[in-house]
C-alpha cells in the first residue's frame, strides 16, 4: 500500500492520498470564490498518470534544469575555494622554508640580507643613528659537544626568544621598526635605530640583565658557562654601506670576546690590528662540526607599535 500527501498544481486541491497502485483517491478542499472560509471537502478518484502529466510540463524542467546549474555552480565556487587556500598554504610553506630557520622559527640570514638590501635607502634617509648589533653565544661549541645537538638547538631558540623579545620591546617603546636575525650558528645580529650611543648601550644593559635573570638559561649558565658577546658598530658614523657595518661590528663582537667574554665592545679602526681578525663575511660557521650551523640564520622585522 503506498500513500502520499501534498500540494498539487490543480484548482481547488490542497490534500491528496494514493491507495492502491493504479488509482489516487485524493481528498480536495475548494476555497470559496466569495470570501467565505467554509470548507468542504470533496473526494474524487484520479489515474496516476495525472501525476505524471502534471510534472511533465516545460515549467517543471526548466526549474529542473535552474536548479541544476545552481548546484554545479556552487560546487564549482567550493572547489575553487579550496584550490586557492590550497595555494596560498604552499606559498606560506615555500615562503618559510626559503626565509625561515628551521631550528628558532625566525627568518633566516637569507631574508636578513634581503631586507638589508631593499631597507637601506629608507634608512638612510631617516637620517638618523643606526646601531648594528652583532651577538655570539659564548661557549656554544661546548654545549653541543657535552650536551649534545638537541640541548644545543634548545639554547638557541630560548637566546633566539630573548633577543627577539627584548627588541621587540625596545622598538615598541620608541615607536621605531627593528630587525633581529639568526646569520647562522650561534651567531645573531640587530638592527637598532637610536638618537645616540647612549641608546645602543642602555639596550646592551636590558639585555644583559634579561639575559642572567632567564630562568630558562640558569642551566646553561651554570653548567656550560655561557655568555654573550656582543660588538656593536654604528652608521653612519662608521660606514654608510651597512654590509661594511656588519662587519664591523662582528670585529667589534670578537674582540669582546678576547677580552673576557660575555661582554661588548664598540668598533674602532685599531681593533683590526689588536685582535689580528680579517673583515669576513658575517654568518660563516666557526664550529663545522656542529650541527646547528646550518643556512638558517634567522631574522625578524619588528612593525612599529
Amino acid at each position: 500500500m503506498l500513500y502520499f500527501s501534498g500540494i498539487f498544481d490543480a484548482p481547488s486541491v490542497r490534500t491528496g492520498y494514493f491507495q492502491g497502485r493504479d488509482k489516487l483517491i485524493i481528498t480536495v478542499f475548494p476555497i470559496g470564490t466569495s470570501g467565505g472560509t467554509d470548507i468542504v471537502p470533496t473526494t474524487a478518484e484520479f489515474d496516476e498518470q495525472l501525476l505524471v502529466d502534471a510534472y511533465n510540463t516545460p515549467d517543471f524542467y526548466l526549474a529542473l534544469l535552474i536548479g541544476i546549474v545552481v548546484l554545479v555552480i556552487a560546487l564549482l565556487l567550493t572547489i575553487l575555494l579550496l584550490i586557492m587556500r590550497e595555494n596560498r598554504r604552499i606559498q606560506k610553506s615555500l615562503y618559510t622554508q626559503a626565509n625561515d630557520d628551521a631550528v628558532t622559527g625566525l627568518p633566516n640570514r637569507r631574508f636578513f640580507f634581503t631586507y638589508l638590501d631593499e631597507s637601506a635607502k629608507t634608512l638612510e634617509e631617516q637620517r638618523g643613528l643606526l646601531a648594528v648589533l652583532f651577538l655570539d653565544i659564548d661557549n656554544f661549541k661546548a654545549v653541543n659537544d657535552q650536551a649534545g645537538h638537541d640541548v644545543g638547538d634548545t639554547l638557541l631558540k630560548l637566546i633566539g626568544q630573548l633577543l627577539d623579545e627584548m627588541l621587540a620591546q625596545t622598538a615598541k617603546e620608541k615607536n621605531t621598526d627593528c630587525l633581529t636575525a639568526r646569520l647562522g650558528g650561534d651567531e645573531f645580529v640587530q638592527l637598532l635605530p637610536i638618537s645616540s650611543h647612549q641608546d645602543a648601550q642602555t639596550y646592551i644593559e636590558r639585555l644583559y640583565l634579561a639575559f642572567k635573570e632567564r630562568l630558562e638559561l640558569q642551566e646553561y649558565i651554570e653548567n656550560h658557562r655561557i655568555g654573550l658577546s656582543i660588538g656593536m658598530a654604528v652608521a653612519p658614523e662608521q660606514a654608510a654601506d651597512y654590509h661594511d657595518l656588519i662587519r664591523m661590528a662582528d670585529i667589534a663582537m670578537y674582540h669582546a670576546k678576547m677580552q673576557g667574554k660575555n661582554s661588548y665592545a664598540v668598533y674602532d679602526p685599531s681593533m683590526n690590528r689588536n685582535t689580528g681578525r680579517t673583515v669576513r663575511s658575517p654568518g660563516c660557521e666557526r664550529h663545522p662540526d656542529s650541527r646547528n650551523m646550518g643556512d638558517g640564520g634567522s631574522d625578524r622585522r619588528c612593525p612599529k607599535a
